[in-house]
């Protein structure tokens, strides 16, 4: 009996044994999955917002640009002038034609803004006479062609050769007027004539 018991004591012990050194070995089996994952938290987060954050702004050099040199005076303009006014008329048979006519000339170049005729008070634009003519420092002419029946309209007495008119311009830095005029002026060219003892237009003081 006492032989039994001692060598089942003995297996139980043997198995107890075992049993400690496969639970020691289980536990220093390392796991699949690590206990401490702080780091790769921490390292993916920063990815993170590496890629959400805005990108930083890449200051580019300006390019040195030749700035124009600007004087400190303004310009001085020449102001405009308004030559060879004019209230020219022609006459076939008992028909009057008229045509208002003035010369613009600007030393600076300068291009009118407008270029009107008063007549009587009422004003009226004025077109190029060539549309050729571009270069106002050597003179453009506008006119303003009407017959009879217009011009009295605006201008009953022109018939008794009564009338009133100037001609005003702007080349873009002030007002440019004329005098006011009441002469009439033969066209002599468009008629075909010559004046004796010269070629060119004369004014007229003779009634219709």
């Amino acid at each position: 009996m006492n032989k039994i018991l001692i060598l089942g004591l003995t297996l139980f012990f043997v198995f107890l044994i075992l049993g400690f050194s496969g639970c020691a070995e289980k536990t220093i089996t390392p796991t699949d999955t690590p206990m401490d994952t702080t780091n790769q938290n921490i390292k993916e987060e920063v990815k993170t917002l590496e890629k959400t954050s805005p990108e930083e702004e890449i200051i580019v050099p300006i390019e040195e640009k030749e700035i124009p040199k600007t004087s400190n005076l303004a310009k001085v303009n020449i102001p405009a002038e308004l030559e060879k006014g004019a209230l020219l008329y022609t006459v076939n048979g008992n028909v009057f034609s008229y045509k208002f006519q003035v010369m613009y000339k600007d030393e600076d170049g300068d291009m009118p803004i407008y270029m009107f005729v008063y007549i009587n008070g009422s004003r009226k634009e004025m077109t190029k006479a060539n549309a050729s003519q571009i270069d106002p420092k050597e003179g453009i002419l506008y006119i303003l062609p009407m017959s009879g029946d217009e011009l009295y309209e605006i201008a009953p007495k022109a018939k008794e050769w009564n009338i009133s008119y100037w001609f005003r311009t702007n080349d873009g830095y002030g007002v440019v007027e004329t005098n006011k005029m009441n002469s009439f002026v033969m066209d002599f060219e468009a008629m075909g004539l010559s004046m004796e003892g010269g070629a060119g237009n004369a004014p007229c003081n003779c009634g219709h």
